[in-house]
């Protein structure tokens, strides 16, 4: 099954509803695929964001792993 843009729902530390949403989820059973697209050069803030997703659908009972998707975008536009 496959999920885009696909909310993903909890509790934070102080018990407030939060969101975050991955561009892409894949599930096959219990196993998720996380996948983020990214237009730009690389950074370390978009590893943190995948580990974060996974970490939360690895906190449902999931067995998670993520990507990130660097994009290229054309040299001129």
């Amino acid at each position: 099954t496959l999920y885009n843009e696909c909310s993903i729902l909890f509790r934070d530390e102080n018990g407030e509803l939060q969101s975050r949403r991955p561009d892409r989820v894949i599930k096959e059973g219990r196993k998720m695929t996380v996948i983020d697209f990214k237009f730009g050069k690389p950074s370390p803030k978009y590893q943190k964001q995948i580990d974060e997703y996974v970490d939360l659908l690895t906190k449902m009972g999931y067995e998670a792993q993520g990507h990130i998707w660097y994009v290229g975008v054309p040299e001129g536009l």
